[in-house]
């Protein structure tokens, strides 16, 4: 048996891992709705970015109602089984506990189909050993779906990193979140400023 951060995990390997997530690609805009957009000729400014147009801007559920037909045609035409085949449930290997992040699709960026990673995702990607939540999900990828690996991942640029980091109140409950990390960066201050920054 393992234990790491409050929680114990039998059976199956932990991985820690830093900066595993990529900036956006094509799919990730694609899966969203939006036209794929060409990287190689840069990134959007900021402004561009968070003036970009989508079918979320007329919060109209029809719209997303639409998107989610459009979609379940596209994973037919693609893959003709694939709906039989995940009526049967689903195996997956991996436990994914990432962040909320919506530009972190986790089984994508690590080019896996849907249904072969079980998600848990919150702010800043935290495992908490008060969080009934995430405990609940680990015990039941472990107990019950048997998976083989654990993975907490992080990514750059997260912004409740960037929160926890920052001298300012957030307010409940976001602040009373964010303060493990700010904790854990006061207590480890020494070995985290070890890490080389890739």
């Amino acid at each position: 048996m393992m234990r790491t951060s409050g929680f114990a995990v039998r059976g199956c390997r932990v991985a820690w891992t830093r900066g595993l997530a990529k900036p956006m690609t094509r799919g990730v805009l694609a899966m969203i709705g939006q036209p794929a957009r060409d990287f190689s000729q840069g990134p959007l400014d900021k402004d561009a970015w968070l003036s970009r147009k989508g079918a979320w801007d007329d919060k109209d559920l029809g719209t997303l109602m639409n998107a989610n037909n459009a979609w379940r045609e596209r994973m037919k035409t693609a893959n003709p089984n694939f709906f039989e085949y995940n009526k049967i449930g689903h195996d997956p290997k991996i436990l994914w506990i990432g962040c909320s992040d919506a530009r972190v699709p986790a089984n994508e960026i690590i080019g896996e189909p849907a249904g072969s990673v079980f998600v848990h995702r919150n702010i800043a990607n935290q495992v908490v050993s008060t969080d009934f939540n995430a405990m609940s999900v680990i015990q039941y990828a472990v107990q019950y779906l048997k998976v083989k690996h654990v993975i907490v991942c992080g990514h750059y640029d997260c912004g409740g990193v960037k929160a926890a980091l920052t001298n300012l109140d957030h307010g409940a409950p976001l602040e009373n979140w964010v303060r493990h990390i700010r904790d854990t960066c006061r207590l480890h201050q020494k070995e985290l400023g070890a890490i080389e920054v890739l």
